[in-house]
């Protein structure tokens, strides 16, 4: 089985499921939040123009795993 959204190789573990190779059902990514923590601005690549202080990536869920046959649809 492959993750219908990434497309790694799934594997199934008793009590997790299906699981990326990392050995986590859910994949991150990091990037920059939306909203400044402080007063609540829209950030432009982490800067808050109002605060003016450059925030710093976090990591996000991006996707679970969700599994597909290999080789077909």
């Amino acid at each position: 089985m492959k993750c219908l959204w990434c497309g790694e190789k799934l594997t199934f573990r008793r009590g997790k499921g299906w699981v990326h190779p990392d050995g986590k059902v859910y994949k991150t990514k990091l990037e920059y939040p939306q909203f400044c923590m402080r007063c609540g601005t829209k950030l432009t690549a982490g800067y808050c123009p109002k605060c003016e202080k450059q925030h710093q990536k976090v990591e996000v869920d991006d996707h679970c795993a969700l599994p597909v046959k290999e080789g077909g649809e």
